[in-house]
């Protein structure tokens, strides 16, 4: 994945912590998904890495504001090993907790030009820019998509199987299980996306999809888009001398591996068990699953009927 590794000479005339640097503008850059990238800031004309003391256990105040700056909600931060180390433009340290604007870092945070000393991180950002709503779990609802900066819900007329397929698979789910084009879970108050979507069904975003047909253009609320998605995956890792049904329980989510930590009850170890096609029984005891947790669900709770982990209560966290 194509990284931009920028000659920042400017920063050596700059004392090492400077407030007032000159923040012109900000992008996500080095994906060809509009929603995803790393985080670079044009500081006096030069574009550079972004870097900051991530938390990666609960949200940051900062989180928010890079997804707001680039029209986008449900964030997540992301922090790879292996997109090298681009140099800083700054890093960012003691920003308020009351921050409403990437564009107020200048006045309200301590930026320190270049590369720090420090353990910091660059800020790679993956922004969630769909969302489904109102309907009975997480994979299923009225579709809000934020497309080219703008939160919308979205006109159905050309909205087909496919362009439904490539919702679900950027949520991170196996794939469409059904979609409806009449407003199945009402029409919400975002504006109306009105330009036609055509996907071939492979892409990564629905901005990735052609779009066309006039914004202005007269739609009606009646045709408002809701998808419901296939959930992802969960799978026993066997144990040696283990026998089929018992094992480590792991899960998958756009890709990542994840694993179950805590309390888990009788009844959300039966609705497992129903999951992965063994039938309502069963019970959970505590294992070690010998390696690194990096991805998990903490204490997630099952009613007994979930056909899908995610209709299940418990977040996915790093």
């Amino acid at each position: 994945m194509l990284r931009y590794y920028l000659s920042l000479l400017w920063i050596v005339s700059v004392s090492p912590w400077t407030h007032g640097l000159i923040v012109e503008d900000f992008r996500l850059s080095g994906s060809i998904v509009p929603s995803e990238g790393l985080l670079e800031a044009k500081v006096n004309g030069t574009w550079g890495a972004v870097r900051y003391i991530s938390r990666y256990n609960f949200r940051d105040p900062l989180d928010d504001l890079v997804c707001r700056t680039f029209g986008y909600v449900n964030e997540s931060v992301m922090q790879p090993q292996d997109y090298g180390t681009p140099n800083a433009a700054f890093t960012i340290r003691h920003c308020p907790v009351d921050m409403t604007s990437l564009q107020v870092l200048n006045t309200s945070c301590e930026l320190q030009a270049g590369n720090p000393q420090d353990d910091y991180d660059n800020i790679f950002k993956t922004i969630n820019s769909l969302k489904l709503v109102d309907g009975p779990s997480p994979l299923e609802g009225r579709l809000e998509a934020g497309l080219f900066g703008q939160l919308q819900v979205v006109y159905g007329r050309t909205f087909d199987e496919k362009a439904a397929n490539v919702t679900c698979t950027s949520l991170g789910y196996r794939g469409v299980r059904s979609y409806n084009t009449s407003t199945h879970y009402g029409a919400g108050k975002l504006p109306l996306y009105t330009r036609n979507i055509q996907c071939t069904g492979t892409e990564l975003s629905l901005e990735q999809c052609y779009h066309s047909g006039d914004y202005a253009a007269s739609r009606t609320p009646a045709n408002v888009v809701s998808v419901a998605c296939d959930g992802g995956p969960i799978k026993l890792e066997q144990i040696k001398g283990n026998r089929s049904y018992e094992g480590i329980l792991v899960g998958y989510h756009d890709n990542i591996l994840y694993d179950f930590v805590g309390n888990v009850s009788e009844t959300t170890a039966k609705t497992m068990c129903s999951i992965l096609g063994f039938g309502h029984v069963g019970f959970s005891s505590r294992a070690h699953p010998g390696k690194n947790l990096y991805y998990f669900k903490q204490d997630v709770n099952c009613n007994g009927h979930e056909k899908y982990i995610e209709e299940c209560q418990g977040e996915l966290q790093y």
